[in-house]
């Protein structure tokens, strides 16, 4: 089985705020800004998919076939330098949940939370369905050194030729807590320490599907993040915490280093209305901080759905 491996690096001073992009990346745009102890940049990316035209990208972890898979590597905890956020989006689609923007098809933190789009043994044949269009990135990292630092995001990932013509082709829906077109990024109650971020009203599904996978991203304080479906939970997906060396800060300080599988999901229908809710206990698990303040925080989820046919 053919595959194209491609490899893109997103290098971030937060002096200089630029950055460059390693081959075969054929084309950038810088991105400026005033950096302090956090910064954002984005870059836009064609990969070099020689004769294939069209083909299917895989944001998987390493299955057992060893072809497909998706990974962001970037500095730790223990570097002082963290990945915050980073996300892919497609410039050839729009948002299913808000056609005003792209849709966003990969989300992680710091955990580096990995996809299997393909089943747990790899035996399902499906994908993320990818054409001549851009691909963006978004990396946001924080700095945690007295000093400026410079850091690399890195994101690898493969292409299968096209002509896979008895593949399932995905489509993502990102479902927010903060709402359905609205900044992902939610400031904490005052004077609260355990609250939940709940998404109302929820996404109402215009057709059927079967949901191949999905993927959570939350950040520190962070107990869990409930998958609501008709208002019922469907599952949950939960932070660990310090369970990897990057994930344990010089001060000794834990921060979230995986996530949960959500396990059970399949089937919706039109009508059925998806939600997330994301419960924080900041005694429990320390957030992040901005001086005194605790910095906004997040509840994303990302699921990959096989459209069905329609029913009489």
């Amino acid at each position: 089985m053919f595959t194209k491996r491609i490899v893109t690096t997103l290098a971030v001073s937060l002096t200089t705020i630029g950055f460059t992009l390693a081959s075969p990346v054929i084309a950038s745009r810088d991105v400026a800004a005033a950096a302090t102890d956090s910064s954002q940049q984005s870059m836009e990316i064609w990969p070099d998919c020689g004769t294939s035209d069209v083909v299917i990208l895989e944001p998987n972890h390493f299955d057992n076939w060893g072809v497909r898979n998706y990974t962001i590597q970037a500095a730790h905890w223990n570097d002082g330098m963290v990945l915050d956020h980073a996300e892919l989006y497609s410039h050839d689609r729009n948002a299913t949940t808000c056609p005003a923007i792209f849709e966003h098809f990969f989300q992680s933190g710091d955990e580096r939370f990995a996809v299997n789009l393909a089943g747990g043994n790899g035996s399902r044949k499906s994908g993320y369905y990818y054409s001549n269009a851009k691909v963006g990135l978004i990396a946001e990292l924080i700095n945690l050194n007295p000093n400026p630092q410079s850091a690399f995001v890195t994101v690898e990932y493969e292409f299968l030729p096209k002509n896979f013509a008895d593949w399932e082709q995905m489509t993502s829906l990102m479902l927010d807590a903060s709402g359905l077109c609205n900044d992902f990024r939610i400031p904490p109650p005052r004077g609260v320490d355990a609250f939940p971020l709940e998404m109302s009203p929820g996404f109402v599904m215009p057709f059927p599907a079967v949901v191949g996978g999905v993927g959570g991203h939350v950040d520190d304080g962070a107990v869990d993040l409930q998958v609501l479906k008709n208002g019922e939970v469907a599952c949950s997906i939960v932070p660990g915490y310090g369970q990897t060396p990057g994930s344990i800060g010089g001060s000794g300080k834990i921060h979230i280093s995986n996530m949960s599988a959500c396990i059970g999901l399949r089937l919706t229908a039109p009508g059925d209305e998806w939600a997330v809710m994301a419960h924080y206990d900041f005694k429990q698990h320390e957030p992040i901080r901005r001086g005194p303040i605790p910095a906004p925080v997040k509840g994303i989820l990302v699921a990959y759905l096989v459209r069905l046919p329609p029913t009489s």
